[in-house]
């Protein structure tokens, strides 16, 4: 990023005897500069935290009179897709629980959330992304899923579903402790606000796929029980904010996904076609730290992310 500024005086003194810095209320002092004789200053910087950023440039002459100008501009990290087809060790993204990286042998790969093989007490899984976050404003995230090919001792069908979260922790260690709690089967790996599943109050914002009909085992879900998309806020899983019904998905093809937050307002795609697209007063979206979560129970299903892709306006002000 650029920036540039002009210093200009009334008085004699030459402009290069002058003092510029710029600062930012995010990052504190960016840089120190003389003024070139006829006042310019300019440097470049790829070191901004991610944010919105109040950039202030102040002049001081040598005798300590000051005078300053500001800009907001807004820092977003996210600038290519993921798409997940190489190996993601070392890369930022971390492994929690039963996720892991796979592939199909050759060139293609993405995020597992957990599997398909049988656990007595069902497997739960996560893989978020510790190295950068989603700023606290209108964002367009799309990606894909797959889900299916599960197994079950005693009834036909898989389960149980799994999520793209958003959670506002202040730091790794918070998000690791939060990441971590849930119970596997509906808990979906996010689900830590109520007691059975881990009772934390936390900021955070969901996306949930569940394929499983749960009915006080340990939520309940939305009548008529089917596979479902659901708009969750702060590990609640069981408060469908906003919902909608799904033909069967367990098919463990590749579907395409978009959510939209704008303002208050959510719309999130499926195949193409609008399923969501509602108001939630209460929202306030924090941003945070993104990734993705996945349980089994006495059913399993593969539970599988590709192709993330994030776009937020940068330029705020």
């Amino acid at each position: 990023m650029d920036f540039a500024a002009k210093v200009s005086t009334t008085g004699q003194t030459p402009l290069t005897d002058f003092n510029v810095s710029f600062s930012s209320n995010l990052d504190e002092v960016l840089m120190e500069m003389n003024p070139a004789e006829d006042g310019t200053v300019s440097f470049s910087t790829d070191t901004l935290s991610a944010g919105s950023h109040l950039i202030t440039a102040t002049a001081q002459s040598p005798t300590g009179e000051t005078a300053s100008d500001n800009v907001w501009v807004g820092v977003c990290t996210w600038s290519t897709p993921e798409l997940f087809d190489v190996d993601i060790e070392g890369s930022g993204w971390t492994v929690y629980g039963d996720g892991y990286w796979d592939n199909d042998g050759g060139t293609n790969g993405w995020l597992e959330m957990t599997g398909i093989e049988q656990s007595s007490a069902g497997k739960q899984g996560a893989i978020f992304n510790t190295t950068e976050k989603i700023t606290p404003q209108d964002v367009h995230i799309s990606f894909k899923i797959a889900t299916g090919g599960g197994v079950s001792s005693s009834w036909e069908g898989g389960a149980d579903g799994f999520a793209m979260s958003i959670i506002d922790a202040a730091s790794i260690t918070e998000l690791e402790s939060i990441v971590t709690t849930p119970a596997s089967g509906g808990c979906l790996g996010y689900g830590v606000a109520s007691p059975a599943c881990g009772g934390l109050d936390i900021t955070a914002f969901h996306i949930e796929f569940d394929t499983f009909p749960n009915n006080n085992n340990p939520i309940s879900d939305p009548s008529p029980a089917s596979d479902h998309i659901g708009v969750m806020l702060n590990g609640d899983a069981g408060t469908h904010h906003l919902y909608a019904a799904l033909d069967d998905i367990e098919d463990l093809e590749w579907h395409d996904v978009t959510v939209e937050i704008n303002g208050t307002t959510v719309r999130v795609t499926f195949d193409g076609n609008e399923v969501i697209n509602g108001e939630l007063p209460n929202l306030d979206f924090r941003g945070g730290y993104i990734g993705f979560s996945g349980t089994t129970g006495g059913k399993t299903n593969y539970h599988r992310f590709d192709e993330l892709e994030i776009t937020q306006q940068c330029l705020v002000q």
